[in-house]
């Protein structure tokens, strides 16, 4: 049952729920703004593990601050309820804006990817990798301002080895790098290849690799060149599809080394084009005004957990993703099989598209 207060914040309405809790767009009284919401599941209130991730998970948010970055406002505990407050976005994700539009065409497509990149270089240079980039966790504001949600995959550098000592490795399949995919440890050229991974999302409309199961999948990204994407696009210019498939390398080394890099990049194609960089004039939304959602993923998508490799490397020294609820999906399934010796990577937080 939906409770009607949380602390001094008014709940006004669930916004979404996943294995681990619940999301809440709440009116906060004092300030008279809107605020979500995430409240640990009753059922894992009782769990110290459950309850320590949920702990880190506001805590790793809260240490990046950022227009870019969903902003943590206040974590506590209400009647045995652990929960923290974070800002409310009204707006869309990337993933609602292409399965609406189709496809997302530059100039606004590099300039989303331009404000993903400048998000992902503060919380790298903090020490913070993400994991779980998609278009989900891209949320856009009614300004066109974009910003990371779901911290759920959070590690900062002291804790990465300490919380994953199960061998659990974690992200979503359609868009985890290779070295995800072999268990191995990541770093912040693992972001770049989920963003890359994003962007040709959005300039296509689809994902680069597509297979009947999750297995089959990783499988793919592992062993198979991704299509080229000005074969699938005729709105791809030359500069574009180099940042594209320099962003999803299978080789860490032929990737990005930095946001910072990559950014750099994005402004050149951009100035070239003669469009802005920053969010102004972006037209976040097509159409009429978006209905307003908070930090959780905006897409029912189907997640997939796979045994990583024992004794292998979850993570690296940097280790963070972005904070929001892990709404609307099925329970993750577990695959106990690895493609070609390797161990596949765990799918968690919100899915995004296989």
């Amino acid at each position: 049952m939906t409770p009607a207060k949380i602390g001094h914040y008014t709940i006004v309405s669930e916004l979404g729920r996943g294995g681990m809790g619940v999301v809440y767009k709440a009116h906060e009284e004092s300030l008279n703004r809107f605020v979500a919401i995430k409240v640990l599941g009753e059922h894992l209130c009782t769990d110290p593990t459950f309850v320590t991730r949920f702990v880190r998970e506001a805590q790793a948010a809260a240490a990046l601050s950022h227009p870019n970055i969903i902003q943590i406002f206040f974590i506590g505990e209400d009647e045995g309820r652990h929960f923290f407050v974070m800002e409310y976005v009204s707006g869309k994700s990337l993933l609602a804006m292409v399965r609406e539009e189709g496809r997302i065409d530059n100039p606004r497509a590099a300039q989303y990817m331009l404000q993903a990149a400048n998000g992902l270089a503060v919380a790298h240079d903090k020490g913070f990798l993400h994991r779980d980039i998609k278009p989900a966790n891209l949320m856009v504001d009614e300004r066109g301002l974009l910003k990371i949600a779901d911290f759920g995959l959070a590690l900062p550098q002291d804790a990465a080895t300490r919380l994953t000592a199960t061998g659990m490795l974690m992200g979503t399949p359609g868009y985890l790098s290779p070295e995800q995919c072999r268990g191995e440890a990541v770093d912040r050229r693992t972001d770049i290849y989920s963003l890359g991974v994003t962007f040709f999302e959005l300039l296509s409309g689809h994902t680069p690799f597509h297979a009947d199961s999750p297995l089959a999948l990783l499988r793919k990204i592992l062993e198979e060149e991704p299509p080229d994407i000005a074969s699938l696009s005729d709105a791809v210019d030359p500069e574009t599809r180099r940042i594209v498939h320099r962003m999803i390398a299978k080789d860490p080394g032929q990737r990005y080394q930095d946001c910072h890099e990559l950014a750099a990049d994005l402004e050149r194609l951009l100035g070239a084009a003669g469009a802005r960089a920053g969010s102004g004039g972006i037209a976040g939304m097509r159409g009429a005004a978006a209905g307003p959602i908070g930090s959780e993923g905006g897409g029912n998508e189907p997640t997939t957990r796979l045994p990583g490799a024992a004794g292998a490397p979850a993570s690296t020294p940097a280790g963070a993703s972005a904070a929001g609820a892990q709404a609307s999906r099925p329970p993750a399934t577990a695959v106990s099989a690895a493609p070609s010796g390797a161990a596949p990577a765990a799918a968690a937080g919100r899915g995004g598209r296989n």
